[in-house]
Protein backbone atom coordinates (compact mmCIF):
# COMPACT_ATOMS: atom_id res chain seq x y z
CA UNK A 1 0.00 0.00 0.00
CA UNK A 2 2.78 2.45 0.84
CA UNK A 3 4.60 1.95 -2.45
CA UNK A 4 1.34 1.97 -4.40
CA UNK A 5 0.15 5.26 -2.92
CA UNK A 6 3.57 6.85 -3.38
CA UNK A 7 3.81 5.75 -7.02
CA UNK A 8 0.25 6.91 -7.66
CA UNK A 9 1.13 10.34 -6.27
CA UNK A 10 4.30 10.81 -8.32
CA UNK A 11 2.78 9.29 -11.48
CA UNK A 12 -0.07 11.76 -11.83
CA UNK A 13 -0.38 12.87 -15.44
CA UNK A 14 1.45 9.86 -16.85
CA UNK A 15 -0.09 7.45 -19.33
CA UNK A 16 -0.70 3.82 -18.45
CA UNK A 17 2.10 2.79 -20.81
CA UNK A 18 4.58 5.15 -19.14
CA UNK A 19 3.45 3.95 -15.72
CA UNK A 20 3.92 0.27 -16.62
CA UNK A 21 7.31 0.90 -18.24
CA UNK A 22 8.52 2.93 -15.26
CA UNK A 23 7.25 0.72 -12.45
CA UNK A 24 7.26 -2.78 -13.95
CA UNK A 25 9.48 -3.08 -17.02
CA UNK A 26 12.47 -0.96 -15.95
CA UNK A 27 12.85 -2.43 -12.42
CA UNK A 28 12.40 -5.96 -13.78
CA UNK A 29 15.11 -5.47 -16.40
CA UNK A 30 17.46 -3.88 -13.86
CA UNK A 31 16.91 -6.71 -11.35
CA UNK A 32 17.36 -9.34 -14.07
CA UNK A 33 20.65 -7.77 -15.15
CA UNK A 34 21.89 -7.42 -11.55
CA UNK A 35 21.14 -11.01 -10.52
CA UNK A 36 22.34 -12.42 -13.83
CA UNK A 37 25.70 -10.66 -13.67
CA UNK A 38 26.55 -10.99 -9.99
CA UNK A 39 24.68 -14.24 -9.38
CA UNK A 40 26.36 -15.82 -12.39
CA UNK A 41 29.73 -14.50 -11.23
CA UNK A 42 29.21 -15.99 -7.76
CA UNK A 43 28.24 -19.37 -9.24
CA UNK A 44 31.28 -19.31 -11.52
CA UNK A 45 33.54 -18.57 -8.56
CA UNK A 46 31.97 -21.35 -6.49
CA UNK A 47 31.95 -24.04 -9.19
CA UNK A 48 34.93 -23.25 -11.40
CA UNK A 49 37.33 -21.45 -9.06
CA UNK A 50 36.32 -23.20 -5.81
CA UNK A 51 35.87 -19.91 -3.98
CA UNK A 52 33.73 -20.55 -0.83
CA UNK A 53 30.92 -18.15 -1.70
CA UNK A 54 28.31 -20.60 -0.39
CA UNK A 55 30.01 -20.59 3.01
CA UNK A 56 29.85 -16.78 3.04
CA UNK A 57 26.13 -16.95 2.28
CA UNK A 58 25.56 -19.45 5.09
CA UNK A 59 27.55 -17.32 7.52
CA UNK A 60 25.85 -14.00 6.76
CA UNK A 61 23.77 -13.53 3.63
CA UNK A 62 23.83 -9.74 4.02
CA UNK A 63 27.61 -9.65 3.44
CA UNK A 64 27.82 -12.33 0.74
CA UNK A 65 27.77 -9.73 -2.03
CA UNK A 66 30.83 -8.05 -0.57
CA UNK A 67 32.57 -11.43 -0.41
CA UNK A 68 32.07 -11.66 -4.18
CA UNK A 69 33.37 -8.14 -4.69
CA UNK A 70 36.52 -8.94 -2.69
CA UNK A 71 37.46 -11.49 -5.37
CA UNK A 72 36.90 -9.12 -8.30
CA UNK A 73 39.09 -6.35 -9.74
CA UNK A 74 38.21 -2.94 -8.29
CA UNK A 75 36.41 -4.77 -5.50
CA UNK A 76 36.79 -1.87 -3.07
CA UNK A 77 35.22 0.55 -5.54
CA UNK A 78 32.36 -1.85 -6.28
CA UNK A 79 31.76 -2.37 -2.56
CA UNK A 80 31.56 1.38 -2.08
CA UNK A 81 29.09 1.76 -4.94
CA UNK A 82 26.98 -1.11 -3.56
CA UNK A 83 26.96 0.52 -0.12
CA UNK A 84 25.80 3.82 -1.60
CA UNK A 85 23.04 2.03 -3.53
CA UNK A 86 21.87 0.26 -0.36
CA UNK A 87 21.80 3.56 1.54
CA UNK A 88 19.87 5.26 -1.29
CA UNK A 89 17.41 2.36 -1.35
CA UNK A 90 16.72 2.59 2.38
CA UNK A 91 16.48 6.39 2.35
CA UNK A 92 14.06 6.51 -0.59
CA UNK A 93 11.99 3.63 0.82
CA UNK A 94 11.82 5.27 4.23
CA UNK A 95 10.99 8.65 2.73
CA UNK A 96 8.13 7.23 0.65
CA UNK A 97 6.78 5.29 3.65
CA UNK A 98 6.90 8.37 5.88
CA UNK A 99 5.20 10.48 3.22
CA UNK A 100 2.39 7.98 2.64
CA UNK A 101 1.84 7.44 6.38
CA UNK A 102 1.71 11.19 6.84
CA UNK A 103 -0.85 11.50 4.04
CA UNK A 104 -3.01 8.72 5.49
CA UNK A 105 -2.87 10.09 9.03
CA UNK A 106 -3.80 13.64 7.98
CA UNK A 107 -6.91 12.77 6.00
CA UNK A 108 -5.32 12.54 2.58
CA UNK A 109 -3.26 15.72 2.75
CA UNK A 110 -0.72 15.45 -0.08
CA UNK A 111 1.79 17.63 1.76
CA UNK A 112 1.83 16.61 5.44
CA UNK A 113 3.72 18.83 7.83
CA UNK A 114 7.32 18.16 8.76
CA UNK A 115 6.26 17.44 12.35
CA UNK A 116 4.00 14.58 11.20
CA UNK A 117 6.70 13.12 8.96
CA UNK A 118 9.32 13.32 11.70
CA UNK A 119 6.98 11.54 14.11
CA UNK A 120 6.35 8.72 11.64
CA UNK A 121 10.06 8.51 10.81
CA UNK A 122 10.97 8.10 14.47
CA UNK A 123 8.24 5.49 14.94
CA UNK A 124 9.37 3.45 11.92
CA UNK A 125 13.01 3.69 13.02
CA UNK A 126 12.07 2.52 16.51
CA UNK A 127 10.15 -0.48 15.20
CA UNK A 128 12.98 -1.47 12.86
CA UNK A 129 15.58 -1.09 15.62
CA UNK A 130 13.49 -3.18 18.02
CA UNK A 131 13.10 -5.97 15.48
CA UNK A 132 16.83 -5.98 14.71
CA UNK A 133 17.76 -6.07 18.40
CA UNK A 134 15.19 -8.78 19.13
CA UNK A 135 16.27 -11.27 16.51
CA UNK A 136 18.43 -9.66 13.89
CA UNK A 137 17.65 -9.99 10.19
CA UNK A 138 15.55 -13.14 10.64
CA UNK A 139 12.96 -11.35 12.76
CA UNK A 140 12.65 -8.60 10.17
CA UNK A 141 12.24 -11.17 7.38
CA UNK A 142 9.65 -13.09 9.40
CA UNK A 143 7.70 -9.93 10.16
CA UNK A 144 7.78 -9.00 6.47
CA UNK A 145 6.39 -12.39 5.46
CA UNK A 146 3.71 -12.37 8.16
CA UNK A 147 2.46 -8.88 7.29
CA UNK A 148 2.75 -9.38 3.52
CA UNK A 149 0.90 -12.71 3.39
CA UNK A 150 -2.63 -11.25 3.79
CA UNK A 151 -1.99 -8.84 0.93
CA UNK A 152 -1.66 -11.65 -1.63
CA UNK A 153 -5.43 -11.79 -2.00
CA UNK A 154 -5.62 -8.00 -2.10
CA UNK A 155 -3.03 -7.86 -4.87
CA UNK A 156 -4.94 -10.46 -6.90
CA UNK A 157 -8.14 -8.44 -6.51
CA UNK A 158 -6.26 -5.28 -7.48
CA UNK A 159 -4.98 -6.96 -10.66
CA UNK A 160 -8.52 -8.06 -11.56
CA UNK A 161 -9.85 -4.57 -10.85
CA UNK A 162 -7.12 -3.01 -12.99
CA UNK A 163 -7.91 -5.34 -15.90
CA UNK A 164 -11.63 -4.60 -15.66
CA UNK A 165 -11.01 -0.88 -15.35
CA UNK A 166 -8.78 -0.80 -18.42
CA UNK A 167 -11.30 -2.84 -20.40
CA UNK A 168 -14.20 -0.60 -19.39
CA UNK A 169 -12.16 2.50 -20.18
CA UNK A 170 -11.32 1.11 -23.62
CA UNK A 171 -14.96 0.28 -24.30
CA UNK A 172 -16.06 3.74 -23.16
CA UNK A 173 -13.49 5.33 -25.45
CA UNK A 174 -14.75 3.26 -28.38
CA UNK A 175 -18.36 4.26 -27.61
CA UNK A 176 -17.40 7.92 -27.58
CA UNK A 177 -15.54 7.52 -30.85
CA UNK A 178 -18.54 5.83 -32.51
CA UNK A 179 -20.88 8.53 -31.18
CA UNK A 180 -18.59 11.25 -32.52
CA UNK A 181 -18.43 9.62 -35.94
CA UNK A 182 -22.22 9.27 -35.98
CA UNK A 183 -22.70 12.95 -35.15
CA UNK A 184 -20.21 13.93 -37.84
CA UNK A 185 -22.04 11.84 -40.44
CA UNK A 186 -25.37 13.36 -39.39
CA UNK A 187 -23.88 16.83 -39.59
CA UNK A 188 -22.49 16.18 -43.07
CA UNK A 189 -25.76 14.63 -44.28
CA UNK A 190 -27.84 17.59 -43.08
CA UNK A 191 -25.49 20.28 -44.33
CA UNK A 192 -26.69 21.72 -47.67
CA UNK A 193 -24.17 21.88 -50.47
CA UNK A 194 -22.55 25.29 -51.00
CA UNK A 195 -24.16 27.59 -53.57
CA UNK A 196 -21.66 27.89 -56.38
CA UNK A 197 -23.76 30.43 -58.26
CA UNK A 198 -24.79 30.38 -61.89
CA UNK A 199 -22.18 29.93 -64.60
Amino acid sequence: PFVGLFIARVSRGRTVREFVLGTVAAPTIAAFAWFSVFGGTALHMEIMQHVPIADAVKTDVSTALFAVFDRLPLGTLMSGIATVLVVVFFVTSGDSAVLVLGMMSTGGNENPSARVKIAWGLLISGIATSLLLAGGLKSVQTATIVFALPFIGVIVLMAIALWRGLREDHEEERRRERALRRRLREFVDHTPPPDRGTP
